[in-house]
């Protein structure tokens, strides 16, 4: 990331005292050695997908982060056809908002 890493991130949005201190945030890095993972839980990650991020995992991670089942998350191949839809752009969106929060 441009401004600041992702431990440095975390730490502001888990230390504020705005409403989306809580958000789900999911780490994505290039950081795959054992003890890792637990690593940037502590940090205050709620989940973690090492690199290269396989597109089924995230999506699984997504679902189980969000509390959404499988036919609530919004794909290509899946387009919402039940009543609570999940739509991950407004949820990216949501996360970019946070994130110019942050540095603002």
């Amino acid at each position: 990331m441009p401004v600041m890493d992702g431990p440095e991130c975390i730490s502001h949005i888990r230390n504020s005292a705005a409403p989306w201190r809580d958000i789900p945030v999911i780490a994505f890095t290039a950081e795959a050695m054992a003890g890792d993972r637990e690593r940037f839980i502590a940090m205050g990650m709620t989940d973690y997908l090492s690199k290269p991020i396989n597109r089924d995992a995230l999506l699984r991670m997504v679902e189980a982060v969000l509390g959404a089942t499988p036919a609530t998350i919004v794909t290509p191949e899946r387009p919402g056809t039940v009543s609570e839809v999940v739509d991950l752009g407004d949820v990216l969106m949501d996360i970019e908002s946070a994130r110019k929060a942050l540095v603002a």
